[in-house]
């Protein structure tokens, strides 16, 4: 890099009005308001020339960072997948049979109810874990640790934290009606077998968007009295493309890199 500097020789005085001889380029310091004796004054602008080896030099340093910034934006857009079933541990895998409920909670019935991880009730679907994403059929407790079996609304509910969207299948005892942030999705699609209890004997599949910070997602079952229960299996993936924004900041990110390109070239 080799900096140009200019020597002027100035009489004692003012230095409002004199002119760098480099380039002709104003003196715009503070000196203007001084008085300063006969001598000479360094030129407070400076040229500065960059070799060819310097520029791309530059021009790679500039690159690593364009390229640091647009993973550190693809990554805050990266898409998450997991396991929204029930009867599920943490990492979507089956819990043991006749353990608590970890991902859902209920209200409703006749309760104040728990959910427990069952064995499938005879007439119950089986669950289709070497098909699907897995899932277990799980039901309300009552405190005396008996199934809830009173003829009510029973709600199944889940919430999940980003925008993104979630698919899979569901099967209930009695009939049961999936609603995403109080929208109504998904009812029973098949016609049923015995009134309400058609329902536990084939799958409903699903899908929806989810378009809010936090998600509530409630599956509403309508038990008409008995056994009653809930199977989900499905995914859940977070962090769908932001529609244009992403590519926005990258524009401006490379814009931004092509003008200190043309900069360091003209200096």
């Amino acid at each position: 890099m080799v900096v140009k500097e200019q020597w002027l020789a100035v009489k004692g005085g003012s230095l409002s009005g004199i002119q760098c001889a480099c380039r002709g380029w104003p003196l715009r310091t503070r000196a203007f308001e001084k008085r300063v004796p006969q001598g000479r004054l360094k030129c407070q602008q400076r040229k500065v020339e960059f070799s060819k080896t310097e520029r791309q030099q530059n021009m790679k340093r500039f690159g690593i960072i364009g390229l640091f910034v647009a993973g550190l934006v693809l990554a805050t857009q990266a898409q998450t997948t997991f396991q929204i079933g029930t009867g599920l541990d943490a990492s979507g895998n089956d819990r043991p049979l006749n353990n608590a409920e970890q991902n859902y909670t209920l209200s409703g019935g006749a309760g104040p109810d728990t959910l427990a991880i069952v064995r499938q009730n005879g007439a119950w679907t089986a669950d289709q874990n070497n098909y699907w994403a897995p899932g277990q059929w799980i039901t309300p407790l009552l405190p005396n640790i008996s199934e809830d079996q009173s003829t009510s609304l029973f709600y199944y509910t889940r919430t999940i934290d980003g925008t993104g969207s979630i698919s899979g299948y569901f099967a209930s005892d009695n009939g049961a009606e999936l609603f995403v942030n109080g929208i109504p999705i998904q009812a029973d699609s098949n016609p049923p077998l015995y009134g309400f209890a058609g329902s536990f004997t084939y799958w409903t599949a699903f899908s929806a968007t989810l378009n809010q910070p936090v998600n509530t997602v409630v599956f509403e079952v309508n038990n008409g009295g008995g056994p009653t229960g809930l199977i989900v299996q499905g995914t859940a993936t977070i962090g769908v493309p932001d529609g244009g924004c992403t590519a926005a900041l990258l524009s401006g990110v490379f814009f931004g890199l092509q003008a200190l390109r043309r900069k360091l070239r003209l200096s």
